[in-house]
């Protein structure tokens, strides 16, 4: 019997968001701006044989793995394979004297190479580097799952391979089937919240000021090639962030939106200064994922538009009211897609990661970069740790735009108007920065 996988007669539709990535993909030539490529690590020594029958365990309880989609006559389904068959890479770097390295020039390669749909939508590998240390690494189109879907999967396969080793029964409720989603998705469109959202975002919208040409550099081609630019954060400004959002003017309904509005502040603050648009959007994603969508390992998340509006007398702490306001009544109606041809809309891109983990959840999770987005510019929070003082930001940059130079000059920006905004919101975003090493075209 396949457990979960086929509960629902196939083939299904496309949900919502798989419809948006869909037609994006049609705009051209086959790309890599869809992989999802992540390392996870399994602590060894990793008996082989048996990880070897977790995965195909896992492959068969998770339907999105054997999912094939087809194109006929102008439609497109989806439907998962009955066959199990999924391969799995075992590769030994033990004996190289550089494991890490010689693992990382073996599978960024697989990170770049645009993932054919018409047949397997993944890749997968085990990696052993040492005795005590192996990677399972796995490349999907975005179309098949998002991050935590990806992180469900491991979560899962991580419980079928210690119940294996050990001979104990695996947890259940396993994993739930991708058919719950499609089904969440058909009563979200015959519903009068889709309706409702659909006018929302048409009257959002109507008079977008388009893309942000920051420092005056134009908008590229939709996709195109890009470089990640790291910065670990000082922990005395992680303190003084983390301080910050406790307190009732900068508070969220949790650590996490209070955080991500915090930051987001900073880096629209740092847009408006680069730039002087006074009004554009940024892409924000949104996991939507509520109730028993949390574990189905499949596509919820959407990219929708957060509209920015500033007035040259804003301070960090108004600016940031706006933008508390806007991110909660945006998240109302986040589940519905909203096109950006072109990058017509926005070219901006802001995407708060974190994984809330326990002393047994994973101790490690590498993102492995495909080098092509459709956004000139993106900022991504990369899972911080308050408690531990701990953040690292990511800046998702076009070389062909930004050279070395403007790349320096926009990462200083924006960390010179955070340290700014945490130490004294009051003041105004236009104000003098007493560190600043970046020019500003706004006065």
């Amino acid at each position: 019997m396949i457990p979960n996988g086929t509960s629902v007669s196939a083939p299904f539709d496309l949900t919502l968001s798989q419809e948006q990535i869909w037609l994006d993909e049609l705009q051209g030539e086959p790309t890599a701006v869809y992989n999802l490529t992540v390392s996870y690590h399994i602590p060894g020594p990793v008996d082989r044989q048996i990880f070897r029958a977790a995965f195909d365990c896992l492959v068969s309880e998770a339907d999105c793995l054997r999912l094939q989609i087809r194109e006929k006559d102008g439609k497109v389904t989806q439907s998962p394979s009955g066959s199990f068959d999924v391969p799995l890479e075992i590769l030994d770097f033990s004996d190289d004297p550089h494991p890490e390295e010689a693992f990382a020039r073996w599978v960024q390669p697989k990170a770049e190479r645009p993932v054919d749909l018409t047949r397997l939508v993944l890749d997968t590998s085990l990696a052993i580097l040492s005795p005590e240390r192996a990677l399972w690494t796995i490349t999907m189109h975005h179309i098949v799952a998002d991050g935590w879907g990806m992180y469900l999967l491991f979560r899962r396969l991580r419980e079928l391979y210690e119940s294996m080793r050990t001979g104990q029964p695996a947890p259940e409720p396993g994993l739930l089937p991708f058919s719950e989603l499609i089904r969440a998705d058909q009563d979200y469109r015959a519903s009068q919240q889709y309706r409702d959202d659909q006018k929302y975002w048409n009257n959002k919208i109507q008079g977008a000021s388009g893309p942000v040409a920051v420092y005056g550099r134009q908008p590229r081609p939709v996709i195109k090639p890009i470089q990640r630019v790291e910065v670990d954060l000082d922990p005395q400004l992680v303190d003084k962030i983390a301080r910050r959002i406790t307190e009732p003017r900068f508070s969220g309904r949790t650590e996490n939106i209070a955080l991500s509005n915090l930051l987001l502040t900073a880096y629209a603050a740092a847009l408006y200064r680069s730039s002087g648009q006074q009004n554009f959007m940024i892409g924000v994603p949104h996991l939507n994922r509520p109730g028993i969508l949390r574990q189905i390992a499949g596509l919820a998340t959407q990219q929708v538009p957060l509209a920015i509006s500033i007035d040259p007398e804003d301070t960090f702490e108004t600016l940031l009211q706006k933008i508390r306001a806007e991110s909660a009544e945006t998240a109302k109606h986040s589940r519905c897609p909203v096109v950006n041809p072109n990058n017509q809309l926005y070219n901006i891109g802001f995407n708060f990661h974190n994984r809330t983990y326990n002393s047994t959840d994973i101790p490690e999770e590498l993102w492995w970069y495909s080098g092509v987005e459709s956004d000139d510019l993106g900022l991504n929070i990369l899972n911080p740790n308050l408690e531990e003082r701990q953040m690292r930001i990511g800046f998702d940059l076009s070389p062909e735009m930004f050279d070395a130079q403007y790349q320096k000059m926009l990462v200083d920006h924006f960390l010179n108007l955070l340290e700014a905004l945490v130490e004294n919101p009051a003041s105004r975003i236009t104000a003098p920065l007493l560190t600043a090493h970046a020019p500003s075209i706004v006065r």
